[in-house]
């Protein structure tokens, strides 16, 4: 798989390498910066579909002149956890991509719930098409 050399990892194989929570709906694995938003995007991309596995967005993240990878490229790479934004914003994340699932959550599973946070500035550069809006994909 490529496109996971792309990635440049914390080092860590499990999202708990952040020290910030467990993962359970009491203490969620907390999300403060880029690195870690991109972290868990390509972890799922190694296989890790965090199954009811809970997230918590607590900053705003800014993706200007920085890269964003997907969480979820297809059915084996599906997240398949709950991510709660807690009411925060991404803003400009650009992805230039010929992967068929693209928008911040690539590829979902339909156990996942994804809510409570806002996208601003997202830009979607495909072969055949380009998008602004960020889209799911459910299986």
């Amino acid at each position: 798989f490529v496109i996971i050399s792309l990635f440049s990892f914390t080092g860590c194989s499990k999202f708990s390498c952040t020290n910030y929570g467990n993962g359970t709906e009491e203490n969620p694995y907390l999300i403060y910066n880029t690195e870690q938003m991109n972290d868990l995007g390509g972890l799922v991309l190694q296989g890790n579909n965090f199954d009811n596995t809970h997230f918590k967005l607590m900053n705003d993240l800014d993706f200007k002149n920085k890269n964003y990878y997907p969480i979820g490229s297809g059915l084996k790479f599906s997240f398949n956890g709950i991510f709660n934004g807690n009411n925060k914003t991404i803003y400009n994340i650009e992805i230039n991509s010929s992967a068929t699932y693209l928008g911040v959550f690539g590829y979902i599973a339909s156990s996942s719930s994804i809510y409570n946070f806002f996208v601003k500035d997202i830009y979607i550069i495909y072969p055949f098409y380009e998008s602004v809006l960020p889209f799911f994909s459910l299986r």
